[in-house]
């Protein structure tokens, strides 16, 4: 490895992980189904996964 004039500079490489990976996990919708889970979660203005894991973490909660 060769280091140019004025050795290396700061803030450089690969950053430091800051929040924790998420796992793929697989859920099946009839195409009916994924059509109006798509539509709440537009209507929520939020992504279908921020949609479903909220509704899911919601329904959680009031079973706890």
């Amino acid at each position: 490895m060769c280091v140019s004039k004025g050795g290396i500079r700061e803030g450089a490489g690969r950053k430091p992980r800051t929040h924790v990976k998420a796992s793929n996990r697989t859920v099946r919708f009839t195409d009916d189904e994924w059509d109006i889970v798509k539509f709440k979660a537009v209507s929520a203005n939020k992504t279908v996964s921020d949609y479903i894991r909220a509704m899911v973490l919601v329904e959680e909660e009031k079973n706890s």
